[in-house]
């Protein structure tokens, strides 16, 4: 009877899904490579993930073994350039330890790959790998994913207490601990502090001279990046397309800002996300989507209080 009830929200749901853009758009986390080259690193590979135009509403992040790339959109594609050899580029959605679909390829060097992503009626996430012709015909129909800084907003707090950070010239960014008490696995928060590491050295420039994820060296010129993971409910999208309320999901955290040399706390920064509209919204976004845009905004925090301004 479960089962019945769950293909006829879907079936129900699946028309009005299709073209609905509520969630964070198509957004690379990792460096994207200069598209006037076919492969921009002759050493390494170059991949390409092509989300299908007119797909329906999910956000996918997508993960190249354990490295996150980025999130995508309907009519999106990311592209990422990496080392040869054996890969697995998997989809997920809301389960941080479970894709929803993988694809292995066997990767060489100066060599492009192209891998279709698409949703299926039933709402199943499909990965298919694509030769060159099909490849470039489908890249000509996606768009490329939106400059991170042009989605980034400081947060509030930041911007109230006015921190100054134009004397840093180096970066590190920690892991965030998980919240004692809480069921949170430390991957999430290993995950997070690596996606603002990778935004802080993608998206806003040569604001600084290194940016790092890992241990601080303590130098006088050292800013560390670090927090708390304090929530991470994925709660339940059927749900919430059922009845708003229902399946609610939330991410809370909180940012710290450190000196490195004197380990005095610059800042202290809550955030917090949750989703529990019913519908077709309810459906359309998820906690990737909140863990996306919450790194957008403490990678944002950082740049901001360095001089950084959207142009």
């Amino acid at each position: 009877m479960k089962r019945i009830l769950t293909v006829c929200a879907l079936l129900a749901l699946a028309v009005v899904f299709t073209g609905c853009a509520t969630g964070i758009k198509t957004r690379q986390i990792v460096r994207f490579p200069d598209q006037g080259k076919t492969v921009e690193n002759p050493e390494l590979a170059r991949v390409y993930v092509l989300r299908r135009p007119g797909d329906k509403v999910p956000t996918y992040l997508v993960k190249d073994g354990s490295k996150r790339i980025g999130h995508t959109r309907e009519g999106g594609f990311l592209c990422w350039e990496r080392p040869p050899g054996e890969v697995a580029v998997a989809s997920y959605m809301d389960k941080f330890d479970r894709p929803e679909a993988s694809l292995n390829l066997h990767v060489e060097k100066n060599t492009v790959y192209y891998v279709k992503q698409w949703t299926t009626f039933f709402d199943v996430v499909k990965m298919e790998a694509l030769d060159q012709k099909a490849g470039t015909k489908m890249l000509e129909k996606c768009r490329p994913p939106t400059a991170n800084h042009e989605l980034a907003g400081a947060l509030k707090a930041a911007e109230k207490s006015g921190v100054d950070l134009s004397k840093y010239q180096v970066v590190c960014v920690q892991p965030f601990a998980t919240e004692a008490g809480k069921n949170i696995d430390s991957t999430i928060g290993n995950d997070f502090g690596d996606e603002i590491h990778e935004l802080l050295k993608n998206g806003f420039g040569p604001l600084f001279r290194d940016v790092r994820f890992g241990a601080p060296s303590g130098s006088a010129d050292e800013l560390i990046v670090t927090g708390t993971i304090k929530d991470y409910s994925p709660g339940s999208r059927l749900a919430r397309s059922m009845l708003a309320g229902l399946g609610a999901a939330s991410f809370d955290a909180e940012l710290v800002l450190i000196d490195a040399s004197s380990q005095q706390v610059l800042l202290k920064a809550p955030l917090s996300k949750a989703w529990a509209w019913g519908g077709v919204m309810g459906y359309s976004k998820g906690i990737e989507d909140m863990v996306a845009q919450s790194a957008i905004a403490c990678a944002a925090t950082v740049a901001h209080g360095k001089g950084w301004r959207a142009k």
